[in-house]
Formats: structure tokens, C-alpha cells, sequence
């Protein structure tokens, strides 16, 4: 799934697709670890 997302993504001239995961999903991260780099970002949200 994740080359068909970087496939789709090179199809429509984007540079870069990001998503998010939870610190402690562990068993998604190594499958992500394995297919994409890590960036700094942190994530923070605000609820109303």
C-alpha cells in the first residue's frame, strides 16, 4: 500500500506525502521505518 500511495503521489507531481501515526505504535512504525524517513515534526492539537 505504502509504494501505490508514493506511486500515486509521484502521478500527481507531489513532493513529499506525510501521515501520522501514534508514538506507540510500534508494529506500524517499523513497517513505516522500513519505507519512509522519519521527520522532526511533532504534532500538537487544540480542542475547543
Amino acid at each position: 500500500m505504502i509504494e501505490s500511495v508514493g506511486a500515486y503521489a509521484k502521478e500527481q507531481g507531489w513532493d513529499v506525502v506525510r501521515w501520522m501515526t501514534s508514538e506507540t505504535n510500534y508494529r506500524a512504525r517499523s513497517v513505516y521505518d522500513r519505507h519512509a524517513t522519519k521527520s522532526n515534526w511533532i504534532t500538537y492539537q487544540l480542542k475547543g
